[in-house]
């Protein structure tokens, strides 16, 4: 209410330099809000690219994690195979050194 008053009082050039304050100060005001709405609007624009973006790579991560699974299954098998192979191949040479060591057998 103070400040209503002293905008009404006064000589008439105080009272227009006073409004012209009150409608600088409303016109940077407005300027400022603007200025805070582009940036809010970027912002929520660079949010839903961001999104976006985590959504691809959360399904690229999910393509490598099967594939990484599959390489796995198929390299493990792989070495079973190996092991199945080597493991024949001792047992020919542990029954070979059994009958060279008992030749009674």
């Amino acid at each position: 209410m103070r400040w209503q008053c002293e905008l009404f009082l006064g000589c008439p050039h105080q009272k227009y330099h006073r409004w012209r304050r009150l409608l600088t100060l409303t016109s940077v005001l407005v300027c400022r809000l603007e200025r805070l709405q582009r940036l809010a609007e970027k912002v929520h624009r660079d949010c839903r690219t961001v999104e976006d973006h985590l959504d691809d790579i959360d399904k690229r991560i999910m393509e490598v994690c099967v594939c990484v699974c599959v390489c796995v299954c198929v390299r493990a098998g792989e070495r079973v195979s190996v092991l199945k192979d080597n493991s024949r191949g001792k047992t020919g040479v542990l029954d070979a050194l059994c009958v060279s060591s008992h030749p009674h057998a």
